[in-house]
């Protein structure tokens, strides 16, 4: 199944970011808006993993994270576009030393068994839009919707990350979460 370690993002969060995106939504219909329910910070992706690989996985995330403390999560109420990916609309997470590091624990752990995807580097974020190639100007859409967000600067302790399995369709990631590891210090 294909799987990524991720950090949730509450409720009270969605509702605060869904408030903000809404008047993009109606402006720009045409894009793929992300579904509020499927809002994640990736903190590893792992791609196809053998389903008898799962418990080792968990467990080697459950053992690398144990005693971390929770960490704080603060999403920028600025959107962006990542470099070098255009088409794509994001709220950056305003990295601290405690996010990053957990983020290198988890994929360090994932490495003997399902190495996560380390071509690109911890960069967190929560998608808000895809806009499809078929639309003209990409570049300058993506820029544009980014800078008419005027969103929150929304903040929350996480106490968790979440292992979850995404199953591609045609109208976006369907998630399903598998196991859940607490953090305690």
């Amino acid at each position: 199944m294909r799987l990524f370690w991720a950090i949730g993002v509450p409720e009270r969060v969605r509702v605060d970011v869904e408030v903000a995106v809404a008047p993009l939504r109606e402006r720009w219909p045409d894009l793929r808006w992300t579904d509020p329910a499927t809002w994640h910070l990736t903190l590893a992706f792992l791609g196809e993993v053998d389903d008898g690989l799962v418990d080792s996985v968990v467990g080697s995330v459950r053992d690398a994270v144990a005693g971390s403390a929770p960490v704080e999560v603060r999403l920028q109420a600025a959107a962006g576009t990542p470099g070098g990916r255009a088409g794509i609309v994001w709220l950056p997470v305003a990295h601290t030393p405690a996010l990053d590091d957990l983020a290198g624990t988890v994929r360090a752990a994932c490495r003997p068994l399902a190495p996560a995807d380390e071509s690109r580097p911890f960069r967190g974020h929560l998608t808000l839009a895809r806009i499809p190639r078929s639309v003209p100007g990409t570049g300058p859409l993506t820029r544009a919707v980014a800078t008419a967000y005027a969103g929150p600067d929304v903040a929350w302790t996480a106490d968790s990350v979440t292992l979850t399995a995404s199953r591609t369709r045609p109208g976006g990631a369907a998630h399903q979460d598998v196991a859940e590891v607490h953090l305690t210090p």
